[in-house]
């Protein structure tokens, strides 16, 4: 018993690092997120739900999917969403799947997108980017 207590103490240290690694990334999720929310017009208030000191932040968000606490999944079509698309999704690097297709997104495509190595399927059509 004293063994395993002695290597507990031990990888301590490493579990709480690990645990505040995951926390970070999902703080840099939450705020990726919310910058893209605030660069659009939603009429519909359709993300008025995002509130970041949610204790399951992003994950419970209407749209957003994630996996082991990551965000997968960004599904938001058809929402009356208009504005420009924000470089900070790029920062959700576990991202699959982007789903914001007829809305009233403007503006380019942002080139930083092609830093979600993992991504997948982008739909993007029906929109006004230029």
């Amino acid at each position: 018993m004293h063994t395993f207590l002695f290597i507990l103490l031990l990888c301590a240290p490493f579990l709480s690092y690990a645990d505040n690694s995951n926390a970070t990334v999902t703080v840099t999720e939450i705020q990726a997120l919310t910058s893209f929310k605030l660069n659009l017009h939603d009429p519909l208030g359709a993300l008025d739900g995002w509130d970041p000191s949610s204790p399951e932040a992003p994950c419970d968000w209407r749209g957003v999917a994630c996996n082991n606490d990551r965000v997968t999944e960004l599904r938001l079509p058809r929402l009356q969403l208009g504005g420009r698309l924000s470089e900070r999704l790029s920062e959700l690097r576990m991202l699959r799947k982007l789903s914001l297709r007829s809305n009233f997104f403007n503006g380019t495509i942002p080139r930083a997108l092609m830093k979600c190595k993992l991504l997948r399927f982008l739909f993007l059509q029906d929109n006004v980017f230029s």
